[in-house]
């Protein structure tokens, strides 16, 4: 019974996390790396908190070049 519970708690925050990924991916002028909002979600949906991370890290950190910057290559 608890393993259910755990999976199902675990599924309901990958999903949650996954909306969240996908709205505000929609929301962005241009995505990272080229991806569609539905991508962040799916990558989001599959490696859970992980792709959260990534996807905060690339779009929200300071990591994030500023408008009219040219990213370091």
């Amino acid at each position: 019974m608890i393993p259910s519970l755990v999976f199902a708690f675990i599924a309901v925050i990958s999903i949650a996390a996954a909306i969240a990924v996908y709205l505000d991916a929609s929301k962005q002028e241009r995505c990272a790396l080229g991806l569609w909002p539905i991508w962040w979600a799916a990558a989001t949906l599959v490696t859970n908190l992980v792709g959260v991370a990534v996807y905060w890290a690339i779009h929200h950190s300071t990591l994030k070049p500023k408008s009219g910057e040219t990213p370091v290559s």
